[in-house]
């Protein structure tokens, strides 16, 4: 597996064939994360890359149905977003714009992030309800659900709230979870017949694991690269998923 990273791939080549691609120096010397790299790359790769996508391997696998969620911020949502963006902006002067493009990003999971209240999160965050509305409707069909979040403090409040609200199996997987320890907790989710939830971060569990017990993934907030929220919804649609897996994006307009 080749993850936008093009020292896996010449690791994964000098595998199989020693000094094909050079020495690892002088390889990361002539060739850089750009297309142009990429352009001189591909003659020498073609000759021994088979490139075989979800598509020529799985013909049998069922729909996948994305399903987007625009929501519009409530008067209260909107008022202290544009605080948060003006606060920012008070305190950053001319280098506020990364700050700023990450503190509104988890502003809009939720306003905890930003404040670090242990309030019902349930109070103030359309976003959080209608997540609610869509587990309310998969626990209802007796289904199990895996949600992607980048946040730890976001991953805790999932946990523990849906664990209450709902008292189902609900566990997580990030950068806490002891390597040797991960393809355990998820086995332990596939096997559940009952409803049950996984939280994630989509870079410790977007990579590598089969979590074909679920048949709906919920990307809370969307990661900057499209590829790492592909990845992430393949760990559930992938060979061996024999239900329509639903996808759900909930996002602010």
């Amino acid at each position: 597996p080749v993850q936008n990273n093009l020292i896996d791939l010449w690791s994964i080549t000098d595998f199989i064939l020693p000094g094909y691609l050079g020495k690892l120096e002088s390889f990361k010397k002539s060739y850089i994360m750009n297309v142009e790299s990429a352009r001189r790359l591909e003659p020498k790769m073609k000759p021994i890359l088979l490139r075989r996508t979800l598509d020529d391997v799985a013909i049998d696998l069922p729909d996948l149905i994305d399903i987007p969620q625009p929501l519009t911020m409530d008067y209260l949502g909107s008022k202290e977003y544009n605080q948060v963006r003006q606060q920012i902006i008070d305190q950053y002067k001319d280098n506020y714009s990364l700050v700023m493009l990450q503190r509104l990003r988890m502003y809009c999971a939720h306003r905890n992030l930003i404040y670090q209240r242990r309030t019902n999160p349930a109070e103030k965050s359309v976003k959080y309800n209608r997540l609610l509305e869509i587990l309310d409707e998969i626990i209802a069909s007796n289904e199990k659900a895996i949600i992607f979040t980048s946040w730890q403090h976001m991953v805790d409040i999932l946990v523990t709230d849906i664990k209450w609200r709902f008292r189902i199996f609900t566990d997580f997987l990030d950068g806490r979870t002891p390597v040797q320890d991960r393809q355990m907790n998820v086995d332990r989710f596939n096997d559940m017949q009952k409803p049950a939830v996984m939280v994630l971060n989509p870079i410790a569990g977007g990579v590598g694991l089969n979590i074909t017990g679920a048949n709906h993934v919920i990307h809370y907030n969307l990661e900057w690269n499209p590829a790492v929220v592909d990845q992430a919804t393949k760990r559930a649609y992938r060979i061996g998923q024999n239900r329509h897996v639903r996808v759900y994006m909930p996002y602010y307009v």
